[in-house]
């Protein structure tokens, strides 16, 4: 029985493309996304999202990047789309288990959820499961 694609769209900001390679296998192999939009630059993602954002379910986002962190992204992208960006649960997804990042993080309502990488297949079946409920809501 196949699974229902729960995740319309998912976007992960992540400047490590090995995690990228490993993360896409891993949704792919969920059947609960139907798209994926692997972005290698927060900048990028930040002009993606100014034309697709309402599109967006669920963005994995990472914090330690060059160029952008996580939370300068954050920042920017409530900046750009302030009370129009409500739809796309961000979860966090990094290898800093800092407690100082996680308060930060808990402090943005759009981050719903602080992960330690790497990402697995049940992380990504309780983030479907985010998203099923946010809809329903």
């Amino acid at each position: 029985m196949e699974k229902k694609k729960t995740i319309r769209k998912l976007m992960m900001i992540d400047d490590n493309i090995l995690d990228h390679t490993l993360y896409r296998f891993l949704i792919e192999r969920t059947g609960l996304v139907e798209e994926l939009v692997s972005m290698l630059d927060a900048r990028e993602a930040l002009t993606y999202l100014a034309k697709n954002h309402e599109k967006i379910d669920l963005i994995l986002l990472d914090i330690n990047m060059p160029g952008m962190s996580g939370f300068d992204f954050l920042e920017e992208v409530r900046e750009m789309l302030g009370d129009e960006f409500t739809k796309p649960i961000i979860i966090m997804l990094t290898t800093s288990m800092d407690p100082k990042d996680i308060d930060r993080a808990s402090r943005y309502q759009m981050v719903k959820d602080y992960c330690n990488k790497p990402l697995s297949e049940q992380n990504i079946e309780e983030f479907a499961r985010l998203v099923a409920g946010s809809q329903g809501s």
